[in-house]
């Protein structure tokens, strides 16, 4: 470059110069430089990769920070979604606390939110907001722990149960009634036991560092003093064994309450749905799908509603009756089942997803027919896919497969991974044209490593604090992350017309009504008047 600036010539020196030059030979010699530009940037690259590898050594000298940061596995770019109507409107972070991690000595495999007797609520005091919830964690061996919101272990008790425990059932939010914890194992065989929390007196005493606990932005809500301040003890209740069965083939388990009555419910493999009291009394045994081959694969409880799901059929429950409504939805017909839950704003709405994972809004009447009000986008969630319903939103857990790892790290061996996912529910019956600001249901995403069980627990609006908890546990069972979640529905209060308020109408109408009597009556009402004193004499001819 130096000697075309002397006076050199040839055709480097006329591309130096700005010589003109036909387009393609302009276009080959800004590829060219591009290819230099790239190598040399792959070469710095390749040396921060070096330097990453040993730890933050080598030419370029790393803090540990940054080598944690630059080595640390992210999704791909081409797997990321780009369609306008499937992206988050904003960060799961703005949403979503991770609050206590908890390390389990040994594996387990179910997790649920025990929710306490409103009595617990009575027992105030000021030094520590009581919980409202309990952590159940139980492993195949019988063993069942019971955790704080804030990771702290209150107690843990053996089930002993003689065949690993295969799945978990806990009273929902009863006004009046029991705190109960039903395990089933592989057998049949179901134990229940009653939980029972107090407030201790007297003063908190500073409760002991856990190893196992890691606590981050601690609220009051979830404070690590709950163990001190609070009693927990269980007891074995009773003892149910369903008949009929064999081995592995119960596969769903749940505690329902209608019309003040409690059971428990307990469906197989043939499609059979066995129901109890709560004293263990066993009622009936009912069939609840026709479909050869199909048995029951779960069951959802809402308030006094109990929902079951059986390949392409589901529907509802009466066990006061003892009878099975399937529900018939012609627009969702023949279409495999694999969640339901009802809508916690709106009983009559129910949830359903479909095998390819696609979400559907579907309005139930009288239990027995449906029609189809919104249908999220296809792609939008993948199965296999849970749900739980929230005030005007709706999560989602997908569970996937996918290859983790870095080509040189540990050969890119198989690794499960989890997305968690929270939807709008405000986009049900409107159209595109409404949706033209807000095109992604989505409000946020985050992904996770494999997740084996997750639970929701979901405080009423009236209650303090105002945040709902969700606790993962990961696919290896060893490890609970327990969060908070602060998502509220904001209304838009659209401004009413004048003419629908009453502090102005109300007088409008009294002043008209008199302004309009008091024209009629300076108009006519002088003339209809007799006048009074002598009135005139008659003509007499």
């Amino acid at each position: 470059f130096a000697g075309c600036l002397a006076g050199g010539s040839g055709e480097h020196c006329r591309w130096a110069k700005g010589a003109p030059q036909d387009l393609i030979t302009q276009e080959v010699e800004e590829l060219r430089g591009l290819l230099r530009l790239s190598a040399e940037r792959i070469e710095l690259l390749e040396e921060l990769q070096r330097s990453v590898a040993e730890g933050g050594g080598g030419a370029l000298p790393l803090p540990p920070a940054q080598v944690r940061a630059l080595g640390a596995e992210l999704p791909l770019v081409s797997a990321m979604a780009s369609e306008p109507s499937t992206l988050p409107g904003a960060a799961a972070e703005d949403y979503l606390t991770k609050k206590a991690v908890v390390r389990l000595p040994k594996p387990a495999s179910l997790v649920k939110f025990l929710p306490l007797r409103a009595a617990l609520a009575a027992q105030k005091r000021p030094e520590v907001a009581l919980p409202q919830a309990l952590l159940v964690v139980a492993s195949a061996s019988g063993k069942v722990r019971l955790l704080a919101p804030s990771g702290e272990q209150l107690v843990a008790f053996s089930a002993w149960h003689e065949r690993p425990v295969s799945l978990l059932a806990v009273s929902p939010s009863w006004q009046k009634g029991d705190t109960l914890i039903a395990t089933c194992d592989s057998g049949g065989t179901i134990r229940v036991h009653q939980v029972f929390v107090t407030g201790k007196s007297g003063p908190i005493v500073a409760p002991r560092k856990e190893a196992t606990v890691t606590l981050e932005n601690d609220t009051r809500f979830l404070g690590a003093s709950v163990a001190s301040a609070v009693l927990v003890s269980v007891a074995f209740r009773r003892s149910l064994q369903v008949e009929g069965v064999g081995v592995g083939a119960i596969t769903a388990l749940a505690m329902a309450s209608q019309r003040g009555s409690k059971y428990f419910v307990v469906g197989d493999s043939e499609g059979k749905v066995n129901v109890f009291g709560l004293d263990g009394a066993f009622k009936s045994r009912l069939d609840g799908t026709s479909t050869p081959g199909a048995g029951i694969e779960g069951f959802y409880v809402h308030q006094n509603q109990l929902l079951f799901r059986a390949g392409p059929e589901w529907g509802y429950i009466d066990l006061e009756n003892l009878v099975v409504k399937h529900v018939e939805c012609p627009d969702f017909e023949g279409m495999h089942v694999i969640t339901t839950v009802i809508d916690s704003e709106r009983s009559w709405r129910v949830l359903v997803a479909d095998e390819e994972g696609t979400i559907w809004v579907l309005a139930v009447q009288s239990a027995r027919t449906c029609r189809v009000d919104y249908k999220f986008p296809r792609g939008l969630t993948r199965a296999p896919l849970d749900l739980v319903s929230l005030r005007g939103f709706v999560l989602a857990l997908e569970r996937s497969g996918g290859r983790g790892g870095s080509p040189g790290a540990r050969g890119g061996e198989e690794r499960r991974t989890a997305s968690l996912l929270a939807l709008n529910m405000s986009h049900v019956g409107k159209q595109e044209a409404d949706l033209m600001h807000y095109p992604s249901p989505v409000v946020w995403k985050t992904r996770h490593r494999g997740v084996r069980s997750w639970a929701v627990f979901r405080h009423r609006q009236d209650s303090r604090p105002e945040g709902d908890l969700v606790a993962l546990l990961s696919e290896d069972g060893l490890e609970v992350e327990i969060f908070e979640l602060l998502m509220h529905r904001r209304v838009e209060v659209v401004g009413e017309s004048l003419l629908l308020d009453p502090y102005i109408m109300v007088p409008c109408i009294v002043a008209a009504v008199l302004i309009g009597v008091g024209w009629h009556y300076l108009k006519y009402g002088r003339a209809m008047v007799k006048p009074s004193g002598d009135a005139a004499a008659p003509r007499t001819s």
